[in-house]
């Protein structure tokens, strides 16, 4: 099983300013200062979905960063990590739109010589990362990794 060293205490501060159509997020952190969604010009009925994108971006950030991280405590490293997160939605008793699950999808492309490093790997994670494993009452959580070898 692969060691993993404790995670760097940085601040976990998101600050969101809106003026009229536009929202610019603010995390102050050395690789994401800030980013702006414009929503100028885009119908209302066009708006949705960035929350879920954000909250699935978030999530395959964080499962990538700590396959990246289990990876480097095996001593390889994938040349090409590919991810992809799926939502299922549903509505609650009160008529409310919620994720009932998130289905996260990696590939790896690693040496062949790796393989069976990769499936210790893929055992470690299937409890999720720091973000999916915060979110595992609330949404479902699926995870499945698979591996690609080096052309």
């Amino acid at each position: 099983m692969a060691t993993i060293t404790p995670m760097p205490q940085v601040p976990a501060n998101v600050k969101l300013v809106r003026k009229g159509d536009v929202d610019t997020f603010e995390f102050g952190l050395p690789a994401l200062d800030k980013f702006t969604i414009d929503y100028t010009g885009i119908p209302e009925e066009k708006r949705s979905g960035i929350a879920r994108a954000l909250l699935s971006a978030s999530a395959l950030s964080c499962y990538v960063g700590t396959l990246s991280h289990t990876l480097k405590a095996k001593n390889m490293e994938a040349h090409t990590i590919t991810a992809e997160a799926k939502l299922e939605l549903n509505q609650n008793e009160m008529g409310q739109n919620q994720i009932e699950a998130m289905k996260i999808q990696v590939t790896a492309e690693i040496d062949k010589t790796d393989e069976h490093l990769f499936d210790e790997c893929t055992e470690f994670l299937q409890n999720g990362c720091f973000i999916t494993a915060s979110i595992h009452d609330g949404i479902r959580m699926e995870y499945n990794l698979t591996t690609k070898q080096e052309k």
